[in-house]
């Protein structure tokens, strides 16, 4: 079965809300021109002007919509490089542990002491595991604590605490930039949730009828009337 859409829903496609836009605003500026048709001179030259005053007032009100569409753009640019920062640190996480597997894990060494190679064949059970898990995994955290932990064993060689210590360090950042995306994401849902629809479409409203008066006048100011 198709999908159904209601007319504020259509309203996302330009071409309806220019559409119908342009129809509510033909149809005030009409209502309000024609009975100006019939008045003297003097009552429609008041006339335009109180108009006049009247829909600089109204259309003034559209600036909530430039201020909320500014908004948002920020927020969406600010979400953006969120998003960025954090497959950025992905992509750092995944250098940093495939240095590891390729420099300790892909060939056995003998060039360290037992304990050092027994600190590596337990790193070597975490780093190649972790490049396979996804961006939510809670295992990032335990595998972060567990390169900690091994990088600050007494006995352990310099080189390899500092490798174990970049990875946990990349993991560390990689979990910040996350929780950072997912933060913002979650305060512009919440923010979104706040927005009063109607008082926008009100406001819509109110400078749409600014923008008929704007008409009425200058279709007033057009015409010729007889002396």
């Amino acid at each position: 079965m198709p999908l159904q859409f209601s007319l504020w829903w259509k309203l996302l496609n330009p071409a309806y809300a220019i559409g119908l836009g342009l129809m509510f605003v033909a149809m005030i500026a009409l209502l309000a021109y024609v009975p100006a048709l019939r008045w003297p001179r003097e009552r429609r030259t008041a006339y335009q002007r109180r108009i006049a005053f009247a829909s600089e007032l109204l259309v003034s009100v559209g600036i909530i919509g430039l201020v909320t569409f500014a908004a948002r753009a920020k927020i969406d640019a600010e979400l953006n490089q969120f998003e960025y920062d954090a497959q950025e640190a992905r992509r750092q996480v995944n250098v940093a542990l495939w240095d590891l597997t390729r420099v300790y894990c892909l060939r056995e060494s003998t060039e360290h002491s037992e304990e050092n190679r027994q600190i590596l064949h337990e790193a070597c059970c975490v780093a190649p595991d972790l490049m396979q898990k996804t961006d939510t995994s809670v295992e990032w955290f335990s595998g972060r604590e567990e390169l900690i932990r091994l990088s600050q064993v007494r006995a352990i060689d310099d080189g390899i605490a500092r490798n174990l210590a970049t990875a946990a360090l990349a993991i560390q950042r990689m979990l910040a930039a996350q929780n950072e995306l997912a933060y913002g994401r979650q305060k512009k849902k919440i923010l979104e949730a706040e927005v009063s629809w109607p008082l926008i479409a009100f406001c819509a409203v109110l400078a749409g009828i600014g923008v008929a008066l704007k008409w009425t006048r200058t279709a007033l100011d057009l015409k010729r009337f007889p002396d």
